[in-house]
């Protein structure tokens, strides 16, 4: 499945699909993620408000990169909702795949932790997919780690979403400090109004924002352009899940001129477009002017 992330078993390593079939691009700036990456803020402490049902205790014995653990009692288990990108191999010196691990190994290797399910327990190939979180004192929720480290960001699914809401403090906080990915432009903010940039990045997993100039709908989806020129400019296309929550007045009127954020990967038609299954991955940074409105003919 092309979306999926997909952990492949040979003796006991895993390599995850988004690191090879998926990448997150790249530029320069590798010093400054290199002197970030071990200053993990005490934000990740903050325990989540989740709804999670737990799957039991355990040790982490390993640390399979760049986000899957292995425990002592013979479980797999890869941290749900975020997303480390893949570095190794593109001519860069920061690979964020050990950096994760290196983190990982330092907060959970031999210490014990427990298993949260939020959604889908497991995937295809019997990993198991939770939220982990070291015990203690103060119990460490891994993924908060690594996303306020800035070496994860915030990924939700289809079929595990129910923390990602929690997540996004910690990432705003990485990506106004600049820590980790962030400072590396790994990671950065797209601009809707430039659409030849994004369409280098198809097939990658981004986060875009812009206005949103026109809305048009046909049959249960819904598309928003974020541009004049349908066929060139981007767009974001709303499923039908998605669109009944995040428009509850069914014609969507009032997001026209809205300025929005976006997650999700970039594929492309003619121009650039992003789909959007999940109200998280939506972000309305300003409402559009109260009278704005849709024309008729655009609906």
């Amino acid at each position: 499945m092309r979306r999926a992330v997909f952990i492949f078993a040979a003796a006991v390593q895993f390599a995850e699909a988004p690191a090879a079939s998926r990448s997150v691009a790249q530029d320069g700036g590798a010093a400054s993620a290199i002197s970030n990456r071990n200053a993990v803020p005490r934000r990740e402490r903050i325990s989540a408000a989740c709804e999670l049902q737990s799957g039991g205790e355990s040790a982490v014995v390993a640390v399979l990169p760049p986000q899957t653990l292995r425990l002592s009692d013979g479980r797999f288990v890869r941290l749900a909702e975020i997303l480390v990108p893949a570095t190794a191999g593109y001519g860069i010196r920061f690979d964020a795949s050990s950096a994760s691990a290196d983190y990982l190994r330092k907060e959970a290797l031999g210490k014990r932790v427990e298993i949260k399910f939020g959604g889908m327990q497991r995937d295809r190939y019997g990993v198991f997919v939770a939220h982990v979180y070291v015990k203690g004192q103060q119990d460490i929720w891994l993924q908060q780690g690594l996303v306020n480290a800035g070496l994860a960001t915030v990924y939700p699914q289809s079929d595990n979403h129910s923390c990602s809401e929690k997540l996004f403090p910690a990432e705003i906080e990485a990506r106004e400090n600049k820590r980790g990915n962030w400072g590396l432009a790994l990671f950065k903010v797209l601009n809707a109004a430039e659409p030849k940039s994004i369409l280098n990045l198809v097939q990658t997993y981004q986060i875009v924002e812009g206005k949103v100039d026109s809305a048009s709908s046909s049959g249960s989806r819904f598309t928003l352009s974020f541009g004049k020129t349908p066929k060139r400019d981007f767009a974001a296309i709303v499923e039908s899940a998605a669109r009944t929550k995040l428009l509850p007045d069914k014609d969507g009127q009032t997001l026209q001129g809205a300025t929005m954020r976006l997650r999700g990967w970039i594929d492309r038609k003619s121009g650039p477009f992003m789909s959007i299954a999940l109200p998280e991955q939506v972000e309305i940074v300003t409402q559009p002017h109260p009278q704005a409105k849709i024309p008729p003919e655009q609906r």
